[in-house]
């Protein structure tokens, strides 16, 4: 007679009876997610301020070589904080005696372009700067 008994193991239930995780291993799981992701989020919110931003100004320079020609820029702001015109008398001269748009803050065409932007023109026989 043998002196040692060997007993096969159990094999291992799966299915429904299989062992499920218990209460507390699922919370402790859930509370060590939350607890990394919500570090991750503060360490993320407190590098923002640091992150590297580069913003150019916007400037035209105009009349640009000698002639008055119209000049679109997307790059300027729709609602600036502060604007500085300066317009030479030269370009008062070019225009001649038909008169026309020096300069505007909206396409041509926009609907209530003079109500909402800054418009100066010249006509015959005066100047006119329409806000």
């Amino acid at each position: 007679m043998p002196s040692e008994v060997v007993v096969p193991p159990k094999p291992v239930p799966t299915g429904p009876e299989a062992p499920r995780e218990s209460d507390s291993q699922r919370v402790r799981t859930a509370r060590l997610i939350a607890i990394v992701t919500g570090l991750l989020g503060l360490l993320l919110a407190l590098a923002t301020p640091f992150l590297p931003v580069k913003q150019e100004a916007a400037s035209i320079d105009w009349p640009q070589g000698g002639t008055v020609n119209s000049v679109s820029s997307p790059l300027i702001s729709y609602s600036p904080t502060s604007l500085d015109i300066s317009i030479p008398c030269s370009t008062f001269d070019q225009l001649g005696e038909r008169g026309g748009t020096l300069l505007s803050t909206m396409p041509n065409g926009a609907p209530d372009r003079n109500a909402r932007g800054l418009t100066v023109r010249t006509t015959a026989d005066r100047l006119e700067a329409l806000t």
